[in-house]
């Protein structure tokens, strides 16, 4: 609700306009706090400063595109800059990515450019976490909530079993 007051009021056009957040003029509006939204801004910065391509691409909201789709890409295209440059018939080619899939990523990363290039002045991409679980590939089904630990130590999350997948 507080996103749609400020996007309502002119305060922020985009996600963005999140870092750069005028809090007094934003606690003019009715119904806004000043104490939620200094909460609200001191958690976005302090959990958006440093994420992983993946995450990031998936919080970019390109149609038909998660971290799945972006983790099975970036041993081709490895950073921003590269997916910026994806060509078609190589993106075809890579296991688990059809022809759809590509298209969606070609045409929303070609959309969501001038979005991206604002993101990257408030936020780092960083490679994925080094640890034990480096190089590994998890999928759970049926339960949930250790997604993020296995990140942290390294891992990488499925949505899906694939033949990349190492532990089930």
């Amino acid at each position: 609700k507080i996103i749609d007051k400020l996007l309502d009021n002119g305060i922020i056009s985009d996600c963005a306009d999140l870092f750069t957040l005028d809090i007094d003029k934003a606690s003019e509006i009715e119904g806004v706090s000043k104490v939620v939204l200094q909460k609200s801004y001191k958690d976005l910065v302090q959990k958006s400063q440093k994420v992983t391509l993946p995450k990031f691409i998936k919080s970019v909201s390109i149609k038909h595109i998660g971290e799945s789709a972006t983790e099975k890409v970036m041993p081709t295209y490895p950073t921003i800059n590269d997916l910026f440059n994806m060509d078609y018939n190589t993106l075809i080619n890579i296991d688990g990515i059809g022809e759809s899939i590509a298209s969606d990523f070609i045409m929303g990363m070609n959309s969501k450019k001038d979005l991206i290039m604002k993101l990257l002045r408030f936020i780092t991409i960083s490679s994925q976490a080094e640890g034990p679980f480096s190089g590994m590939v998890f999928c759970f089904t049926g339960f949930r909530g250790l997604e993020s630990k296995v990140e942290e130590l390294g891992g990488t999350m499925s949505a899906s079993v694939t033949k990349a997948t190492t532990h089930l």
